[in-house]
């Protein structure tokens, strides 16, 4: 057994959490700039590891990060519906742990998730915004739908 193995999830969210709520304590809702940009920085220290290239396209790029991001068993599973149609993307990320959520500043383990996705569609030449408020199910999914272009 090695010690990757050995990490237990519930921690690893405390310590995301902790940090957040830190922040957040210290600077209030610019705390969410810090959070959006932790997403691209953790964007850039594992894109080398998932086969992710800037001219993929977008169902390729999502299902690959999706893959990986379950490969590392921090969340039960990512499911995600794209309409290009109406230029919307859903995905619903399952967590292993009770969500906690009651207050904004304990959002830091749920969001790092939605800011990795946005930093995914930014780097494939994406604009992106929320298209609607997310939710948890009882089930402790994550539920977002979020707006995208092209830059182009």
């Amino acid at each position: 057994m090695t010690m990757e193995s050995d990490v237990k999830v519930g921690f690893l969210y405390k310590i995301i959490s902790a940090i957040y709520q830190a922040v957040y304590r210290e600077i209030g809702d610019d705390a969410w700039e810090i959070l959006w940009k932790s997403g691209e920085i953790l964007f850039n220290y594992i894109k080398d590891e998932v086969p992710i290239s800037k001219d993929m396209r977008l169902e390729d790029a999502m299902s690959n990060l999706s893959r990986y991001i379950r490969a590392t068993h921090i969340v039960r599973d990512i499911n995600y519906i794209i309409d290009r149609e109406r230029g919307t993307i859903e995905y619903q990320i399952s967590f292993l742990i009770p969500l906690r959520y009651e207050r904004r500043e304990e959002a830091g383990p749920i969001y790092i998730f939605s800011s990795l996705f946005v930093a995914l569609m930014n780097y494939l030449g994406y604009i992106v915004c929320k298209d609607r408020e997310p939710r948890i199910a009882e089930d402790n999914t994550l539920i977002e739908r979020w707006r995208f272009k092209s830059k182009s």
